[in-house]
């Protein structure tokens, strides 16, 4: 059973989730032996390939006339890599955020939207989705494919760290984390609102923001400069796996309220590295978590606020919520998500 696997989200040195989803795959689909081939279609405007940097070695570019018959094609970004009728089709789809007004550019959301339909268009022999959220917005959008749609969750359990300082304060103040692409959908601006309210009653605290700019980025950073307590607020920028894992460990909480998470990483994440986390209290989240977070309504910058003073003041709250983060995150691995992906390949 050989299975040509899409790649082509690891070109870049920064991962979204798809480039998260494909590489924690990828690497547990070769620990199991699956004969998995890394392959990508060429990018013509990338300076730089970074597949070999994630992986670790080289994937090939890929030919759909040399590919072996009955073969699978699996594309973990929505995308198949060929219309062949010699291979079987499978592709993850793992966000549904281009169907929501405000979360892109509206000619990237119609973009998205229209390349999204046309795969949709094929003979899929299997859709593999991250939730139960995403499984029945999916089914209503497109029905035909009920019989062809498969929940699994991925892992949260990437992040790795083997440097010998990994216990040393990353600040001496005590702090509060975003992580997460800085845009509309991950609601930063509420943050930013509840980080200021919570200053105006006690100052000794620091919101750290990690993460690449998105749409609406703009915004956030004229918020910030602006704000009253912009001392208090440092933008990092993306962060690597290594500095992910101690920016979590360190934090006084992670706030992630987003409106919308095809599947909450950064939420997921924080739990497995024993920080308590503050969320919006619906969606994927809700579904996955519910009872391990601290959830808020996102639109309301005062329950935020409210959150991250009761996990700062009540020692014994902030506890239960990592213990209950802990145990949701337990087996939620990569490891367990590639043997039921490797049991659907092997139906098809």
């Amino acid at each position: 059973m050989k299975v040509y696997f899409d790649v082509t989200s690891l070109t870049s040195k920064t991962l979204d989730s798809d480039g998260i989803y494909t590489k924690g795959l990828y690497r547990s689909l070769r620990g199991l032996g699956v004969d998995v081939l890394p392959v990508y279609i060429p990018i013509n405007r990338l300076k730089k390939n970074y597949i070999e940097f994630h992986l670790g070695h080289e994937a090939k570019k890929f030919r759909s006339l040399f590919a072996s018959k009955g073969a699978i094609q699996h594309g973990p970004s929505g995308s198949l890599l060929s219309e062949s009728g010699k291979l079987k089709k499978i592709i993850s789809i793992n966000d549904l955020s281009m169907f929501r007004d405000g979360f892109h550019d509206p000619r990237i959301g119609e973009k998205l939207q229209n390349h999204l339909k046309q795969q949709m268009q094929n003979a899929l022999d299997a859709i593999i989705v991250p939730s139960y959220e995403i499984h029945n917005e999916l089914l209503v959008r497109f029905p035909k494919f009920i019989n062809k749609i498969h929940v699994v969750q991925p892992g949260c359990d990437h992040l790795f760290d083997n440097s010998s300082v990994s216990d040393t304060k990353v600040y001496n103040k005590p702090y509060f984390l975003f992580s997460g692409t800085i845009d509309k959908k991950s609601n930063i601006i509420g943050v930013v609102k509840a980080f200021d309210a919570l200053c105006s009653i006690n100052k000794d605290f620091l919101l750290v923001i990690a993460g690449g700019d998105g749409y609406g980025a703009e915004s956030v950073r004229k918020l910030i400069s602006t704000s009253a307590h912009r001392d208090s607020i440092k933008i990092l920028g993306y962060q690597s796996e290594v500095q992910l894992k101690k920016l979590y460990s360190s934090a006084l909480a992670t706030v992630v309220p987003s409106f919308y998470e095809g599947f909450p990483y950064s939420m997921l994440e924080s739990m497995k590295q024993g920080a308590p986390v503050i969320s919006s209290a619906l969606g994927s989240m809700k579904e996955i978590a519910e009872g391990a977070f601290h959830g808020v309504n996102p639109k309301n910058p005062e329950q935020i606020m409210a959150g991250m003073e009761r996990i700062f003041v009540d020692k014994i709250y902030r506890l239960k919520l990592v213990e209950a983060g802990k145990e949701v995150t337990e087996s939620m691995t990569w490891l367990k998500a590639a043997r039921e992906i490797t049991s659907l390949y092997q139906k098809i």
